[in-house]
């Protein structure tokens, strides 16, 4: 049971925050909308709708932006309409971070869109999916930021001392 609150804590904390003082860099043009999510989510969905994506647009760009977009929805709760962006993704940063185990900024990514696709399959009511994905995002936390772990058990953990 003291195990299912860390991990409940952990994903509470992932909702509640999309940035990590020091660590992750977002993609420069989408700095904005990072940089408004957690206090208005409304303004960095705004953002979101006016920004273009053409076919120069790199890959990582794209998979980022769609991240972005899920979460500003989800936190003006509206229903997730990029699912399939969204799960493409996971996929894409899975591919990476299997590549990359020890970036910290890409292992907060790939947590961050399995949270996300979570969300999504939530949504669907597709739960043993969503667990799964639950359950990867807490594992790759758990590994690659074990502080956050350790102070989710304790019970002292809040968003300053978290890491993102």
């Amino acid at each position: 049971m003291k195990n299912l609150l860390a991990i409940l804590t952990i994903l509470v904390a992932f909702a509640s925050c999309s940035d990590r003082a020091g660590g992750w860099r977002p993609a420069p043009e989408l700095r904005t909308a990072h940089e408004l999510m957690p206090e208005q989510p409304d303004s960095a969905l705004k953002v979101l709708i006016g920004f273009d994506i053409d076919d120069s647009t790199s890959r990582s760009v794209v998979n980022e932006y769609q991240i972005l977009v899920v979460e500003a929805l989800y936190k003006n709760d509206y229903q997730q309409t990029n699912a399939a962006a969204v799960i493409d993704a996971a996929a894409y940063y899975d591919s990476v971070f299997e590549k990359y185990p020890e970036n910290s900024d890409l292992a907060f990514e790939t947590a961050r869109a399995h949270y996300y696709k979570a969300v999504g399959e939530t949504e669907d009511d597709d739960i043993v999916a969503a667990c799964a994905d639950y359950l990867k995002a807490a594992d790759i936390m758990e590994e690659v930021f074990p502080e956050i772990a350790k102070a989710a058990e304790k019970g002292t953990m809040d968003e300053g001392n978290i890491g993102f």
